[in-house]
């Protein structure tokens, strides 16, 4: 029997189908992406308690992660988190005073409003990297011991589970 180019069209059709219906569109919405190769790793680890998902990328030059703001979606990084629809997390700005700016060897933190919860203070270099993290209860002030970093230009997130501040450090 003879097919014609409709019959060979209406065949690939069916066949892109079935293919496309039983392979999904794309990763399973719980379940994170993963980057296992040359160009980085990823895993679970679990810290206090808690489950998180690390992704780590060679050659990331920044912090990887969404951004949420007036119905835009920012996505930033070689590694991307999977497409899909993400509740809006509400982050507010926590009202911060990090002084002196430049310091030489200790810097202070002052809450004009008394935080709630546990703070997280994380300062990283300006290729992305950790080079301090400390977690503290709530207090009004705090004194960071910084004497350990070397003379540079840092980024410093100080946060609570629900509100953050960022700045950027001189370290002299």
């Amino acid at each position: 029997m003879f097919c014609s180019v409709k019959h060979f069209k209406l065949i690939f059709i069916i066949l892109f189908l079935i293919a496309f219906i039983a392979t999904g569109s794309g990763q399973e919405a719980l379940r994170p992406r993963s980057a296992l190769s040359a160009g980085g790793s990823s895993g679970i680890i679990n810290v206090n308690g808690r489950q998180y998902y690390l992704q780590q990328s060679i050659g990331q030059q920044s912090i990887t992660g969404i951004s949420n703001k007036q119905d835009y979606l920012l996505r930033q990084g070689f590694i991307q988190p999977i497409y899909g629809y993400y509740s809006q997390t509400v982050q507010e700005k926590l009202p911060v005073v990090v002084h002196p700016n430049p310091f030489s060897s200790h810097m202070n933190i002052n809450f004009p409003e008394a935080p709630a919860g546990n703070l997280y203070v994380t300062i990283y270099d300006l290729s992305g990297k950790i080079v301090f993290f400390q977690k503290y209860e709530a207090s009004g002030i705090l004194t960071l011991d910084l004497s350990s970093l070397s003379s540079s230009v840092y980024i410093i997130r100080v946060n609570t589970t629900t509100k953050y501040f960022y700045s950027r450090i001189i370290k002299l």
